[in-house]
């Protein structure tokens, strides 16, 4: 009796840690999968992480704009040329546009709220100027 219940546990461990190692190898995968989707960019971290998508409709209010949102996900939303915010708020962070408001105040050495203003009211400007 004592035999054939500890070859049962012997079992259980065995599955456990088979089941175990099987778990780990998914989630590494999985990342390995995110990741190559975050450097093609199909996939944005903050926008998945506020229950955002990628496939969002345009944006015509600009006082939505966040200190948190990356200048990228910016002008994927509110349909801005690749480098508008870059040459009109002369942003000199070589992260740009894969960098949020916030980081990117601190490399220009500037209060996060103030380039955030200066970011709505640029991309207002933008759809002022341009008709759309």
């Amino acid at each position: 009796m004592k035999d054939s219940h500890s070859r049962i546990e012997t079992v259980a461990r065995v599955a456990f840690f088979a089941m175990l190692a099987l778990f780990i190898i998914l989630c590494g995968l999985l990342f390995h999968q995110y990741r190559l989707l975050r450097e093609d960019m199909v996939m944005n971290g903050h926008m998945h992480l506020f229950g955002l998508h990628h496939n969002v409709a345009p944006l015509s209010d600009p006082s939505l704009i966040q200190s948190w949102m990356t200048y990228d996900y910016i002008g994927h939303v509110y349909r801005l040329p690749p480098d508008y915010l870059k040459t009109t708020l002369n942003i000199t962070d070589p992260r740009y546009p894969h960098v949020t408001i916030i980081e990117s105040s601190g490399a220009q050495h500037e209060d996060s709220a103030v380039l955030t203003a200066q970011v709505k009211k640029a991309v207002g400007n933008y759809h002022v100027t341009s008709g759309t």
